[in-house]
């Protein structure tokens, strides 16, 4: 007669903890980091929903055959700031540090029109366009310092400024044509 031996396959007991965490805030990220002794990497999870909800959480056993485990989950609403795809995590000595960097935003620029002032009447066909200027707290000096720092955000900027430059220049040049043939 076979005897039947009984398989521990009831369902694990689990103890809930809320670890240690600590928030680092730099320019341009944050930087969560989470005490997490005695895991693996292989047992930690960080998702982002559709959201915008950070959910880090991991599960480990506690005991040898696996019946007690304990385990925790953090949810943190991010902010509209956040560069949901830029985020990263990374576990090292007991400790998961989840970078989360903030979207850069480009300044717009400000676009000054200065009429020059004119002396003497010009036929319509040669009339002045006005001088376009862009201001800005941060703009570049000149070519040289752009390169010098190797920013690619400042060259990008850069860039930008002068489609705003080009764009502004035809405006003004089209408001003149119009103003040509309707006269």
């Amino acid at each position: 007669m076979a005897i039947k031996t009984k398989n521990s396959s009831a369902a694990p007991s689990y103890i809930d903890f809320d670890p240690l965490c600590d928030l680092h805030t730099e320019e341009g990220l944050e930087t969560l980091i989470i005490n997490l002794p005695d895991f693996k990497k292989n047992q930690l999870k960080v998702q982002v929903n559709k959201d915008g909800v950070l959910r880090v959480s991991g599960e480990r056993p506690t005991n040898a055959d696996g019946t007690k485990r304990c385990r925790f989950i953090k949810d943190t609403k991010l902010l509209e700031s956040c560069d949901v795809n830029g985020i990263r995590a990374k576990f090292t000595e007991g400790r998961l540090h989840v970078m989360i960097p903030k979207k850069v935003t480009p300044t717009i620029p400000k676009i000054i029109q200065e009429p020059h002032p004119t002396t003497s009447p010009t036929p319509p066909h040669q009339a002045e366009e006005p001088e376009t200027r862009m201001t800005s707290d941060d703009q570049v000096k000149d070519d040289h310092h752009m390169f010098e720092h190797g920013s690619i955000m400042q060259r990008l900027h850069l860039q930008g400024r002068k489609v705003a430059l080009g764009f502004g220049v035809a405006v003004v040049t089209m408001v003149a044509i119009g103003a040509f043939v309707a006269s």
